[in-house]
């Protein structure tokens, strides 16, 4: 207790000192300054250095001195199209601006640029944002059509203008075949997304669709014969897809748990956090101890659940193969049966597998005559401030996937 009050009296004491010198600086006029300590009146003139000084001292600071602020661990994807954690994500949304606008409730904002006026617990509440979204479903065509508009006048952080193009190449960004960041903007049915994606017409890709489905069925026991209907290549590349795409998950996995449960390390693996972060084979282990994959034993053994063992104590750690290899075991091979229960998002092993599949081996089919497939057939641009998107069916979470946090085509494409 004897230590409180001066530190609270220097606390008063510093904020009034910064106080006094904030007035002084802002200040242009005479200003007479009163002390009830005694009878003197001291009066002080501001001037015009004092007041330039200032200025300088609050731009020079503002220009070298930076901002510390304390946190929980970063993975340091600051970009918007791979941030990947939670807290990663607080430092990318300082930066970007979504299309979608919601209220408290998560309730949609239709008219964000105009605002809208929204009642919850008896107050209400105005809500803005940088775009209008009109949805539209067509029964006959079993169709929905989100049409967006954005605010003439939305600035980057360098100056210049959001546009359509800025829209629809954050969406080509996320729709790209090879994009490897936690967006799943192409689980949305949109219309040509498949096409897009696998680089092929509909009509060839149901044909390397059932192809999967064939191969699939026929078993990673089964030997190719001539009188199967496809190739022992097909055939080879099908399951090492399957296996890419299963370690892919596990990776997955290993990533949520270190972004989301870091603060029980020591709890069930006896290491400290820092001490995981530095080295990758204890990040796969904490991966598999805390999805119930492996155990580790007061000896600092790691043990999978397949009899395996590893001695983290002598620096022999798991990689993700070895997660693998103890999911495959634990499920007998079956990568439906383990999504349906440890997957961590929502992209089977199967269908990324399959996209995988058709989008190596359908552009090379005869009937595509070598051409890919340029476009996305359901995003379109309607002006400079309109971009129109179709959709398969209609699906109410299909919005909040659309409402994306809109990319600079100058920075991070070509125009």
């Amino acid at each position: 207790m004897r230590k409180t009050r001066p530190i609270k009296l220097l606390s008063v004491l510093l904020m009034l000192a910064m106080a006094v010198t904030l007035f002084a600086a802002c200040t242009e006029k005479e200003t007479t300054t009163t002390t009830t300590a005694g009878t003197t009146t001291t009066k002080a003139t501001t001037t015009t250095q004092a007041t330039t000084t200032t200025e300088a001292t609050t731009t020079r600071f503002r220009q070298t001195t930076p901002l510390v602020v304390g946190y929980s661990p970063f993975s340091e994807k600051f970009s918007p199209f791979f941030a990947d954690t939670a807290y990663d994500d607080d430092v990318v949304s300082m930066t970007a601006a979504g299309l979608l606008t919601t209220d408290r409730t998560g309730a949609i904002v239709y008219n964000a640029i105009e605002g809208e006026k929204l009642d919850y617990n008896g107050t209400e509440y105005e809500y803005k944002g940088i775009a209008n979204v009109k949805v539209d479903y067509n029964e006959s065509t079993d169709k929905t059509t989100y049409t967006w508009t954005i605010r003439y006048d939305v600035m980057f952080s360098d100056g210049e203008l959001m546009t359509a193009d800025d829209v629809i190449f954050t969406y080509y960004v996320y729709s790209d075949p090879s994009y490897t960041g936690s967006t799943t903007l192409y689980s949305v049915p949109i219309l040509g997304m498949k096409d897009y994606r696998t680089q092929t017409t509909s009509e060839v890709y149901e044909k390397y669709d059932a192809m999967f489905d064939a191969i699939y069925e026929a078993g990673e026991d089964h030997v190719w014969a001539e009188g199967d209907a496809w190739t022992k290549e097909q055939q080879e590349s099908f399951w090492a897809m399957i296996k890419q795409a299963w370690i892919d998950d596990v990776q997955a996995i290993v990533n949520y748990v270190l972004a989301n449960y870091m603060g029980y390390a020591e709890q069930y693996t006896g290491f400290k956090p820092e001490d995981i972060n530095k080295e990758e084979g204890l990040k796969v282990m904490m991966g598999m101890v805390l999805w119930g994959f492996a155990e580790v034993g007061e000896d600092k053994v790691l043990t999978g659940t397949s009899g395996a063992t590893w001695n983290l104590a002598e620096k022999q750690y798991p990689t993700i193969e070895d997660y693998y290899n103890e999911a495959y075991a634990k499920y007998e091979g079956d990568p439906e049966a383990y999504w349906g229960v440890e997957a961590a998002d929502d992209t089977s092993v199967v269908d990324v597998a399959r996209s995988a599949f058709i989008g190596e081996w359908g552009p090379k089919d005869e009937a595509m005559g070598g051409k890919g497939v340029p476009n996305i057939a359901g995003i379109k641009k309607l002006s400079d401030t309109s971009v129109e998107v179709t959709v398969e069916g209609f699906d109410a979470t299909a919005i909040y996937s659309l409402g994306v946090s809109v990319s600079p085509l100058h920075y991070y494409g070509s125009e």
